[in-house]
């Protein structure tokens, strides 16, 4: 699994899954205030399962990378938290 994030200044700091899962979180409830904390947690742990799959041969992994493939997983499973991200993002500059 990947044991370096790059952030987009070049600064390296260690994988966390936490903050991957915490990411996820955040923009789920934004997206589906009224959906219930067992579903969120249910997309919670299946995209972030799917990322840390994805990272297992890697030694480090880019911000911008893990942001993409999380919302490409999101796309397929729930279109409107990956929506509500971008959203987010353009709102504050990120895109």
């Amino acid at each position: 699994m990947a044991k370096f994030v790059v952030k987009r200044n070049g600064a390296k700091e260690p994988f966390d899954v936490e903050k991957l899962r915490g990411s996820i979180r955040v923009n789920a409830q934004e997206a589906i205030l009224s959906e219930s904390e067992d579903r969120i947690n249910n997309l919670v742990d299946l995209i972030s399962s799917v990322i840390l799959r994805d990272l297992e041969r890697k030694k480090e992994v880019t911000t911008a990378e893990l942001k993409e493939k999380i919302l490409s997983e999101l796309d397929t499973i729930d279109p409107t938290v990956a929506e509500a991200w971008r959203k987010y993002d353009r709102k504050k500059g990120k895109v």
